[in-house]
Parts: C-alpha cells; structure tokens; sequence
C-alpha cells in the first residue's frame, strides 16, 4: 500500500503545497534566471576567464611531458583543485548562494598561494605530496608578500 504525503498536522497537503527544499531550489532557478538575463552577453568573460585555467593545466601538462618532478606533480593538483573552485564559486553564485560562492573564491586564492609557493618553493611542494599540509600563515611567509593577497582579501 502506498503512503500518502503527510503535512506536520499528518493531513494530506494539497495542491498549493510545497516542501521547504522543494521551496528553495526553485528560488535559486529563479535567481539563475534573473542572473542570466542581467548579464546578458557579459556572461561570456566568466566563461572565457573559467576556461583559461582547465586550459592552462592542459597546457603545463604538455610542456612538462613526462619528466615531471614532484613540484610539477604538486602544481598540477593544486591548478585542478583552482579550477574546481573557481567552477563552484560560479555554479554558486549563479544560483544566489553568494556566502558559499565567497568561501570558495577564498579557498581558490589560498590554492593560488600554494601554487606560487610550491613554484619557488621545491622542497615545500614534495612535503605536500607526501603529505603535509601548511596553513595559510605558512604559505603566506613563504610568499613573503609577494604576491601581496590583502588587496584581495578585502574584497572578498
């Protein structure tokens, strides 16, 4: 025998009733909606800024070949990592859930920071892979402020 939907009074709902979720994934479609139509053909420079990074690894992994050294190995995972950020931050923004969306473009700017460590920094980089992982104050000394990322702190 097959239940019926209860409401928390245990009646049957009706047809004007909605789950909370149910709720508010229609609310993001209708911000996806209202976003798209703002932004227009301005949509095109996200779209073409996202696909300047799963382009850029393609790329790195050519040049490397196959002589990659673990700094090579170390950058490649974090640039993928970037790019699942900077995806996520745009899927979430694009659906109106902007404090998710900035959480993600801060964990991209810190995986930034890690791939320009890991560039100056080889024996950092084959830590990494074996397994330890450095907190941003770490990664941030050995940046030694260059790049400065408190510019782009403040804006997020």
């Amino acid at each position: 025998m097959e239940e019926t939907a209860k409401t928390s009074s245990g009646s049957s709902p009706d047809q004007n009733w909605v789950n909370g979720f149910e709720y508010v994934l229609n609310e993001t479609e209708r911000v996806h909606s209202q976003l798209v139509t703002f932004l227009g053909s301005r949509r095109f420079n996200s779209y073409l800024l996202l696909g300047m990074i799963p382009n850029a690894t393609r790329r790195i992994i050519i040049e490397i070949g196959r002589n990659q050294i673990p700094q090579d190995e170390a950058i490649l995972e974090l640039t993928s990592r970037m790019f699942n950020h900077a995806l996520s931050a745009h899927l979430l923004i694009f659906r109106g859930l902007v404090v998710d969306s900035v959480v993600m473009l801060r964990a991209m700017v810190e995986t930034n920071a890690q791939v320009v460590a890991f560039l100056r920094d080889s024996v950092a980089a084959e830590a990494w892979l074996n397994g330890k992982r450095f907190k941003p104050e770490i990664i941030r000394k050995i940046l030694d402020g260059k790049p400065d990322l408190g510019p782009i702190y403040a804006r997020l």
